[in-house]
């Protein structure tokens, strides 16, 4: 009987240890589900997704409707409640950072943080991914104060 005990042990403990020295390869999997090309509820812009290391995802803005200014110029952040980051160009813009892969749900990543353009403020931000939509939540202190927008993949040409 103690055999089967050990046994029943060392099994337990190479299942523990095999999904453990797994998770960075199984994150890396989940990750490639979010990254990608991504359109907004509006419409007007295409936004990507991607790696910006140290397992965290971020995005930017890779293509506008109307990426110029009455004037013909670039369109510039001109609203940034950081002075210092006003006049950046809007196209290509770096506007979600940080994102990590929650642990306990594995189509969610949090702690991330995304700004919007449109109001120069930055807020806490959640992304779920469900084949191909993505809810990105951006809130104020906590979720629940928040709002959703849902994204649709750019299909593969």
């Amino acid at each position: 009987m103690a055999k089967g005990i050990s046994i029943l042990h060392i099994t337990a403990a190479a299942l523990f240890i095999f999904a453990v020295l797994s998770f960075p390869a199984n994150a890396d999997h989940l990750a490639n589900g979010v990254k990608g090309q991504w359109i907004p509820p509006e419409e007007d812009s295409r936004l990507e997704v991607y790696d910006c290391g140290d397992n965290r995802i971020c995005g930017r803005i890779i293509w506008l409707r109307e990426p110029n200014q009455e004037d013909g110029t670039p369109k510039v952040d001109t609203l940034n409640l950081n002075e210092a980051e006003r006049g950046r160009p809007v196209l290509g813009m770096i506007f979600l950072s940080d994102f990590v892969l929650d642990s306990n749900k594995h189509n969610r990543w949090k702690s991330g943080k995304i700004y919007n353009p449109r109001n120069g403020r930055l807020y806490k931000a959640t992304m779920t991914i469900k084949g191909d939509v993505l809810k990105v939540r951006g809130y104020v202190g906590v979720p629940l104060i928040g709002e959703t927008q849902v994204w649709t993949r750019v299909p593969a040409e």
